[in-house]
């Protein structure tokens, strides 16, 4: 009986230091400046202009960068610290200030479309890391620069769609560097026009998709030539029942 009070009481401490140490969260100070340079460059070459490039605040609690080494972590979202974006020949060099708030901060290149308002001029958003770990002062308060050239950069494509004899509906359209909201389903064989974002120097290609009533998956795979300039382009493309072959 001695034993499992013991056993009891023992894990009923450990409860009691672990959760006190995941509310004991370790923020860096405030008022801290910390300077962030670099330049953006496609992956072609090319200078990416009026990018996005923000750094986001966070604060992660718990996990194994605590000195018990136990418990999961947490994270929390701030605040964006600072908000540029690239000049024509793709710079950026800002400051941000910490807030006192947050352990862990974030460099984020680019963002995702949530509509199709705006044409999106790039393809490739990502973030990294300015903090390894929370409370990793390596950069803060110093100089942190990026360089990259990951992003693709886009131009418009209007691609007339014109079924001949196609008879299985509805067919969806995917593209590499279009982003799914702008490519609605297909429903009929009536012709109609998508437009893909398409990489200048690449030959493009595209697919058609669908299922057949039978749950038979079915593709047709059209490429057309780059385009080799950076205005708006279009293709015309006569789809057939034909094309289609099973997957």
């Amino acid at each position: 009986m001695v034993s499992k009070c013991k056993i009891s009481l023992i894990g009923t401490l450990l409860f009691v230091l672990f959760a006190c140490e995941k509310d004991n969260v370790t923020l860096i100070g405030s008022g801290i400046m910390t300077n962030v340079h670099g330049k953006i460059m496609s992956r072609n070459g090319e200078p990416v202009s009026n990018i996005i490039i923000r750094v986001a605040e966070y604060k992660e609690s718990g996990g194994a960068t605590y000195p018990s080494g136990f418990g999961s972590s947490t994270t929390e979202f701030i605040q964006y610290s600072n908000t540029v974006y690239t000049d024509a020949d793709g710079n950026y060099d800002f400051v941000f200030v910490t807030s006192g708030k947050g352990n862990l901060y974030r460099l984020e290149v680019g963002e995702f479309p949530v509509s199709t308002a705006e044409n999106p001029t790039y393809w490739g958003a990502y973030s990294l890391a300015i903090t390894q770990v929370p409370n990793d002062q390596t950069f803060i308060g110093n100089v942190f620069e990026h360089n990259s050239n990951h992003l693709v950069k886009l131009y418009p494509c209007e691609v007339t769609l014109q079924f001949n004899d196609a008879a299985i509906f509805p067919v969806g359209l995917y593209h590499e560097y279009t982003y799914p909201l702008f490519l609605d389903e297909i429903t009929s064989g009536a012709t109609t026009v998508r437009t893909l974002f398409i990489d200048k120097f690449t030959d493009q290609q595209f697919i058609l998709g669908r299922t057949k009533a039978n749950g038979q998956s079915q593709s047709a795979v059209y490429v057309f030539p780059a385009s080799q300039v950076e205005t708006p382009t279009t293709q015309t493309v006569i789809v057939n029942e034909s094309d289609f072959t099973d997957i």
